[in-house]
């Protein structure tokens, strides 16, 4: 093949190459994932080297954010989604809560104008068990029985 030839399919190349890239333009529409550095979306997913889903994140209600986790049941032998944190936030308060993986509620923090913050745990089923709060009056330690009364610590 002389230099010619060589040039020649070179050309003929960068030009299939540049009609592709116009056609392109005409059939698709821009995708804008990224603005000066910052990410905007509705739903991230993370996913294994095979293409599974194992975490995503997702815009929930009342200005929250929920993460969710791909895990197998066992027991169906098939796999299901549950939340495992919510994240919430409005004018008053913030709040992040913790689920266990049946769902129900475990662990909550909380931050708020009038009494400071707080941090609550749950039994499996969702009464409370203890909760550690700061106001301005101090911290309070209360440890729920399972009859539901309040054993209160300074």
């Amino acid at each position: 093949m002389n230099h010619k030839q060589k040039l020649g399919y070179t050309l003929l190349g960068a030009s299939i190459m540049l009609i592709g890239m116009w056609i392109d333009n005409f059939t698709s529409s821009s995708v804008t994932a990224q603005n000066d550095g910052e990410l905007t979306c509705q739903k991230l997913t993370f996913v294994s080297e095979a293409g599974t889903p194992l975490y995503w994140i997702e815009i929930s209600d009342n200005n929250g954010l929920s993460i969710f986790a791909e895990s197998l049941n066992w027991v169906a032998g098939k796999p299901e989604s549950r939340e495992i944190l919510k994240i919430e936030s409005n004018h008053l308060d913030n709040r992040w809560t913790f689920r266990n993986p049946n769902g129900t509620e475990a662990v909550s923090l909380y931050s708020n104008r009038s009494f400071g913050g707080l941090v609550r745990t749950l039994d499996n089923g969702g009464k409370k068990a203890v909760d550690i709060s700061v106001n301005e009056r101090g911290g309070y330690v209360d440890v729920f029985g399972k009859d539901g009364r309040t054993r209160r610590t300074r």
